[in-house]
């Protein structure tokens, strides 16, 4: 295995991509994986713009109707044998039920 590419293997390991409407979430979230992992914040209505990393948390309104399809779609996308979790509110089956039909 080439140099270029064990490098470019150790660099996506160990990034995560944070997916949501709160700009606030994703700096809280960065502070507390310092040094674990390279958080990269792509804001729900910017999907169209990034790819999926190979591992992926959603943690956005999924009352949004507007955003869920293009979110589907964008998750479709990811990488072979990436992950995607969603954050929802504990006791929601409204957003637990989305989350499923998004592909949890």
């Amino acid at each position: 295995m080439s140099l270029e590419r064990t490098f470019h293997k150790c660099s996506t390991m160990n990034r995560l991509a944070f997916v949501s409407d709160s700009t606030f979430d994703a700096q809280r979230l960065r502070r507390q994986l310092a040094g674990l992992l390279e958080v990269r914040f792509i804001g729900l209505a910017d999907i169209h713009r990034a790819q999926p990393d190979r591992f992926t948390v959603v943690s956005a309104n999924l009352g949004n109707v507007s955003a869920l399809l293009d979110l589907k779609e964008w998750i479709k996308a990811k990488p072979k044998g990436g992950k995607v979790i969603f954050a929802t509110q504990p006791g929601s089956r409204f957003e637990a039920t989305q989350a499923y039909a998004l592909g949890a």
